[in-house]
């Protein structure tokens, strides 16, 4: 799985909602998927497996991340794109940010002294 350090914020009124809604749980699994998300013509879209989520959230299973993806599914966060969109096996995510008062930005890299 690959991730990078992402800024997130919330916004209130509208991000309180969405914690509402989804949950703590909810939230950390959608934090997840942002930082492993990639930009594309149609917005973010993360793929990664239900294991991969899970492992980095440990010590949730992948039946708790399998339930919060539906949770997020059903408020309009997330579509889960189908496989004939490409030869992936690996579950991809569309992430619908505009309703949930979330924003995402990648950190600028900073160069590493040897």
């Amino acid at each position: 799985m690959t991730s990078v350090d992402v800024d997130v914020r919330h916004t209130y009124p509208a991000a309180f909602e969405l914690w509402r809604r989804v949950g703590p749980d909810g939230v950390a699994v959608l934090h997840v998927l942002l930082a492993a998300a990639e930009p594309d013509p149609e917005g973010l879209t993360a793929t990664l497996s239900l294991r991969a989520i899970a492992d980095r959230l440990a010590p949730m299973s992948k039946d708790t991340v399998h339930r919060r993806l539906r949770v997020l599914r059903t408020a309009g966060v997330v579509d889960v794109l189908p496989a004939t969109v490409s030869t992936r096996t690996t579950p991809a995510y569309r992430i619908h940010l505009d309703p949930t008062g979330t924003t995402v930005t990648p950190r600028a890299s900073t160069p590493t002294s040897a």
